[in-house]
């Protein structure tokens, strides 16, 4: 046989493809954060680590506009809380990479674990209709822990007509939720036939990025005919009684969803409050509707792994997704009642939703989850506590907290101090996010690890009052 057809394996290395200065730079970083004990790393954020040899950095100028941020804090290396920019500087992520890292960077137990199974042979992916061992058993775990509010068995859930229990392995979690939003209108088309359907939704929902998910958000009305979107106040159970009421008697309309997320975390963190998702459940039922939980954001951010187990499993459908992997691959599901598997095979589906490695990150990080339920709940609502009063202490410069346990908003006085209060919070080695692409937006968006201990939040709050008391 000819040489020329054979496949080649190029002469290649990660110092041919990322250069052997950015590896060393990498490795100097990574070995500093691993080695270093917490109080020295405490000691050194918000400074430069000079230590650290140059490397050629790259721009950004290949990227989309909108993308095209300066690189002063783009990632380095990263260990747990702690994060090294390209510009050397060590900082405390406090948003859990961009709210998909509940377990911080490179958490031991887990790179191990994922190390093992690629060294067993434990495949990354597969066709979608050969799905291996832990694709399945993430599908039954993920149906325990939508049904963790009280103790009926497996066998029992599976069996139900009112259980969640039915998934959908998908990447993203704008896939999740445009898949439960087809099973939606699937039955809805089944039961109302030419009605058009009406989504009730929160003022300032995000529930993903493709066209009718934005149309959800108020984007794109131009585009779309034949549906109703109708925009409520959060918690305000008036004006979701009003929406429903509006559409009772109607002829050719009727109410098909409501769509909620727990936390709101592009409308200033709002928590919305079980009264309220109580309310939206019982409306539901009482007008033939569907409950929608969106935890693409609070999923594995709860000690009960969802929040939707807080509200007493209300939902019949479930979005989750972001922290599922720990940031390992992404993974994506929906997961709702037998009534709404309604779809065929290939209505919803994504190239890499039945992928064995990503399925068993999802497995490690549920399990770690559930191990510290306690701890999750316990420091979540100390740093809740912690954010409260440090609210009260700069009552003309923080108007308000939102949000609930780790998923919390700071919510200052107007843009400008927002702004300013961001830069010196960075300038302190505290990452956190501003909330700015929205008009007058004046948030900041907190969401550190659930590996975060009473030590750490003590030590960011003090960053956060050096941060306020320097604007």
């Amino acid at each position: 046989m000819n040489d020329i057809c054979d496949f080649k394996c190029p002469d290649i290395s990660l110092e041919n493809i990322l250069s052997r200065k950015y590896i060393e730079a990498v490795k100097i970083a990574y070995q500093f954060l691993m080695e270093s004990s917490i109080e020295k790393l405490r000691k050194m954020v918000g400074k430069k680590l000079d230590f650290i040899p140059d490397f050629e950095q790259v721009d950004k100028m290949t990227f989309v506009e909108s993308y095209q941020k300066p690189i002063k804090d783009d990632i380095l290396a990263g260990y747990k809380l702690f994060k090294v920019t390209e510009n050397k500087e060590l900082q405390i992520d406090w948003t859990g990479g961009h709210y998909q890292l509940p377990l911080g960077y490179h958490y031991p137990i887990f790179d191990d674990l994922i190390i093992k199974a690629r060294k067993l042979g434990i495949v990354d992916d597969t066709h979608n209709n050969t799905p291996g061992m832990p694709v399945k058993l993430l599908a039954r775990e993920l149906i325990k822990c939508a049904n963790a509010y009280d103790d009926i068995g497996i066998d029992n859930i599976i069996k139900s007509e009112d259980r969640l229990n039915r998934v959908t392995s998908v990447d993203t979690g704008t896939v999740a939720a445009s898949t439960g939003i087809k099973s939606i209108l699937y039955r809805f088309r089944d039961l109302y036939k030419d009605k058009i359907p009406v989504f009730i939704m929160q003022e300032g929902n995000y529930h993903g990025t493709d066209f009718f998910e934005q149309r959800l958000r108020g984007m794109w009305e131009w585009l779309f005919a034949n549906v109703i979107i109708e925009f409520v106040k959060p918690n305000d159970i008036d004006s979701l009684l009003s929406a429903f009421l509006k559409y009772e008697n109607t002829p050719n309309e009727k109410v098909c969803t409501v769509m909620m997320e727990p936390v709101l975390m592009n409308n200033r963190a709002i928590y919305l409050q079980p009264d309220y998702v109580q309310k939206a459940k019982e409306l539901c039922d009482q007008y033939d509707a569907v409950l929608f939980l969106d935890e693409i954001q609070t999923s594995m951010w709860s000690p009960k792994v969802f929040m939707s187990n807080e509200y007493g499993g209300v939902a019949d459908v479930l979005a989750i997704g972001k922290g599922l992997t720990a940031g390992y691959s992404p993974l994506a599901y929906t997961i709702c009642k037998s009534e709404l598997d309604n779809q065929s095979q290939y209505s919803s589906i994504s190239t890499n939703g039945n992928a064995d490695m990503a399925a068993l990150a999802g497995l490690i990080v549920l399990a770690i989850v559930k191990a510290n339920s306690e701890h999750i709940e316990q420091v979540g609502n100390y740093y809740f506590s912690e954010l409260e009063n440090f609210q009260k202490s700069y009552p003309d410069k923080i108007t308000e907290i939102t949000g609930l346990r780790h998923l919390a908003g700071i919510n200052l006085a107007d843009e400008s101090l927002a702004s300013k209060f961001h830069h010196a919070c960075l300038e302190n080695g505290i990452f956190v996010r501003l909330q700015a692409y929205k008009e007058g937006a004046s948030t900041i968006i907190t969401k550190p690890p659930i590996i975060a201990n009473f030590e750490d939040v003590d030590f960011v709050i003090d960053k956060f009052r050096k941060s306020i008391d320097s604007i």
